[in-house]
């Protein structure tokens, strides 16, 4: 049985964990927060089977909506474009509760989950190992799922978002997007959710001056609403993975740049990627590279 350790308790850190447990791997996981799933950080919109690429369609009960099109509005000329079709294209998804549900699955197949424990990826007589204070672990693998701060060659804009709640629920099936010239580099959007009872609101920019952005895209909802809270983190825009300095390292999800070359979002590339890693180490492709 060979040990795994997982530095980052993220989507992609925990999906491995998830996995790889259950393929009878040793697993230890260490997050440096005490709560799984918080701070929240991403929309959650991904590709309408994303729970059954997984193997785990019973998740399907945490998807909050489903959008079948939407529009782009362009500033300053103020014009839009729809697209609606009749079919569902994308969901947003619970993923505070989505990291917990495979927390909860990890732990289930005997991996074991530190939290609160802040970990670093050392190199050690040219291997990777896994430091926490004075302690240190050595794995056969050690996998970097600590987000895009953990990479310096990365493109990374501020983003940031707000939870809103209408007065009266608005149409739920679409995503509107809106490129402005306040929002510089990169774009705004508002996703409804929940029957239209709800919406996150957010933009990522290059800009520091990204609250006065988020402002601008709240300026543009005219339905009467009230703000729930703010939430936030680097989105990933562009750059080149890790470079691996020891054999026995491997990055995923953002710290490896795995995201959307158009939008950033993360959730449907670092679960492709982490079940690659799975279907590799099953058939001991990455663990023979490193011997």
């Amino acid at each position: 049985m060979e040990k795994i350790f997982i530095v980052g308790g993220g989507p992609a850190g925990l999906l491995l964990a998830s996995k790889l447990s259950e393929r009878g791997f040793k697993v230890t996981l260490f997050e440096e927060h005490k709560m799984i799933g918080y701070p929240e950080h991403c929309t959650g919109i991904v590709r309408t089977n994303f729970f059954e690429l997984l193997g785990y369609k019973k998740l399907n009960s945490l998807i909050l909506a489903k959008y079948m099109g939407g529009q782009i509005i362009e500033e300053p000329c103020n014009k839009k474009f729809e697209l609606f079709i009749s079919q569902v294209k994308a969901v947003m998804i619970d993923r505070p509760n989505y990291e917990k549900t495979l927390t909860e699955i990890a732990l289930s197949n005997g991996a074991q989950i530190l939290l609160g424990k802040r970990a670093q990826i050392i190199n050690h007589d040219g291997k990777a190992v896994v430091k926490t204070g004075i302690e240190r672990f050595n794995g056969d693998l050690v996998i970097g799922a600590r987000g895009p701060r953990a990479n310096p060659n990365l493109k990374v804009l501020h983003g940031v978002q707000a939870k809103i709640k209408f007065e009266r629920p608005i149409e739920e099936n679409h995503v509107t997007v809106v490129f402005s010239h306040k929002i510089p580099k990169f774009f705004g959007w508002i996703a409804p959710y929940e029957q239209g009872n709800y919406a996150k609101v957010g933009v990522a920019t290059l800009s520091s001056s990204v609250r006065q952005s988020l402002l601008h895209i709240l300026s543009l909802i005219k339905d009467k609403y009230s703000i729930q809270g703010y939430f936030g983190g680097p989105v990933v825009v562009g750059g080149i993975g890790k470079n691996a300095l020891y054999a026995n390292y491997l990055p995923v999800g953002d710290e490896a740049g795995h995201v959307k070359p158009l939008t950033g979002g993360g959730l449907d590339l670092a679960a492709v990627a982490a079940l690659k890693i799975v279907e590799d180490l099953k058939s001991d492709i990455i663990l023979r590279l490193n011997d």
